[in-house]
């Protein structure tokens, strides 16, 4: 016999009156709870849903994970930012399972940071710190346990007269590096001919070492085109696109593209400046401070900013690759939801996939639907900001987490989630087609034992389970089963 999984929807409207009104709450029902809901797109709490942990590291087998998973053949990849036996981090993989954890290299001299890009059994990716100068390297790692190859250091600074360290290529690299054609693409969050940062590339032998832009000197917080980019950078074509912390005319940092190649540097975006309220908090219009790196989908860009917002708390946002149509998708604004996304975002079909210092959440692509789907407890630390998705499950670390304080490696399975649109007499119903195998059934009666298979059969349509049923008088409900 099939099981209720998660979710319920209900439809309910008076049909007495000239206008189809909701006559009742709309609903969404999960084992002992009922939310009520704003009718027309349904977004619910969820019923907290646990992280599987699957490795507690100890100091001596890494500790402090900081960069993203990668997945190979159901192995899971990553990297610790310290412990290891020489205690400047350790590379390690695990099976998506919790089984057939190995350390399979210790870092010396580097501290990885980054999140990883893998090719061919090779993982590349950064060091905040270390390098032959002490100020950050992008480095090379066999899969295989042939060691780690370093691959561009970056030089030491030199001050300039307003006491700034300047550089030609940049130091300090936060984040990680993208991949395309033997070229890895990055930025350097300090340095440069203004100690603002820069935009590099270095070739996947070491060779071929470019700085594509450098960020300028600014007034106080402000300038023309950004500064330190916490971020990375993403890739369409080829024009590279990415964030800055700082800078630009409101202070809070900016959207920007530029060739790969290094010409036709552009701002999309100036966050806008922000000002503190009888909280001292500081909200803004659309956020500010983006910490990480962009999404690329189609000419649409997605991303969130660490501050600001109207409950500066942060937000996400969606931007044209052309620089318009900015829109603020979600304000965070209080604890409850989470607060101050520092991770880049997953899209999987309509739905975004994320992560503030303290929860998982999933929100749809057009703003609506924002759910939290798991916080993380004291004991648990928050999670690092990149996530990896396969199929329904997410995959990521935590810095602190575990017995030791020093960092797990956890999975997420994610609930179904079904939403429900009214578009005249007919509603629409629509589910990931990553969640799994389902069935979507209805009811007049919740209580029912009788739940029947809603006709006709499902069809895809962006990455979306989609039924079209017309809707009468009569309250129905409706659910997935697996």
């Amino acid at each position: 016999m099939k099981k209720p999984f998660w979710i319920f929807g209900s439809s309910l409207w008076d049909s007495t009156a000239t206008t189809k009104k909701k006559a009742g709450p709309s609903r969404y029902l999960l084992p002992g709870i009922v939310v009520s809901v704003v009718f027309v797109r349904f977004a619910c709490q969820l019923a907290a849903q646990p992280i599987r942990i699957l490795h507690t590291f100890t100091g001596s087998d890494g500790e402090y994970p900081a960069s993203s998973l990668i997945l190979l053949s159901n192995i899971l990849y990553g990297t610790t930012s310290a412990g290891g036996a020489l205690n400047y981090g350790a590379a390690f993989k695990v099976g998506i399972d919790g089984f057939g954890f190995t350390n399979f290299h210790d870092f010396s001299g580097i501290s990885p940071s980054g999140w990883l890009v893998l090719s061919d059994k090779t993982l590349y990716g950064t060091s905040q710190g270390g390098g032959d100068y002490g100020y950050g390297a992008a480095f090379s790692l066999d899969t295989g346990g042939g060691g780690a190859t370093n691959l561009h250091s970056f030089t030491a600074p030199v001050l300039n007269d307003f006491g700034a360290n300047t550089n030609t290529d940049g130091i300090f690299p936060r984040a990680g590096l993208i991949l395309s054609q033997n070229l890895l693409y990055g930025t350097a969050s300090g340095g440069g001919l203004s100690a603002a940062g820069t935009v590099f590339r270095v070739g996947i032998g070491g060779g071929g070492f470019a700085t594509l832009y450098t960020f300028s000197f600014g007034d106080g917080c402000t300038n023309t085109d950004g500064a330190i980019p916490f971020s990375g950078v993403a890739l369409s074509g080829n024009v590279l696109y990415g964030t800055t912390y700082y800078g630009g005319s409101g202070g809070n940092g900016t959207i920007f593209a530029v060739n790969t190649e290094g010409s036709d540097f552009r701002v999309l975006y100036n966050f806008a400046p922000g000002g503190p309220d009888q909280f001292n908090d500081w909200p803004n219009a659309g956020g500010g401070n983006p910490h990480a790196e962009l999404l690329v989908a189609g000419e649409t860009l997605y991303g969130t900013a660490e501050n600001g917002g109207s409950g500066a708390g942060g937000t996400i946002f969606k931007i044209k690759t052309d620089g318009s149509g900015f829109a603020t998708l979600h304000n965070f604004n209080d604890t409850i939801e989470g607060i101050h996304p520092t991770g880049g975002l997953i899209l999987s079909g309509s739905t975004l996939y994320g992560a503030t210092r303290a929860a998982l959440f999933a929100i749809e692509t057009n703003g609506t639907g924002y759910v939290k789907l798991h916080t993380f407890s004291t004991s648990e630390s928050g999670p690092n900001p990149n996530l990896l998705l396969s199929g329904n499950t997410l995959y990521g670390t935590t810095r602190e987490g575990g017995a030791s304080h020093a960092g797990t490696v956890f999975s997420f399975f994610i609930p179904a989630r079904l939403t429900i649109n009214r578009f005249g007499e007919e509603v629409v119903l629509a589910w990931p087609t990553n969640a799994g195998s389902f069935t979507l059934q209805t009811s007049t009666d919740l209580a029912s034992t009788n739940w029947t298979t809603v006709s006709p059969a499902p069809v895809l349509s962006n990455g979306q389970n989609t039924v079209t049923n017309t809707v009468s008088g009569i309250q129905r409900f409706y659910r997935l089963v697996q």
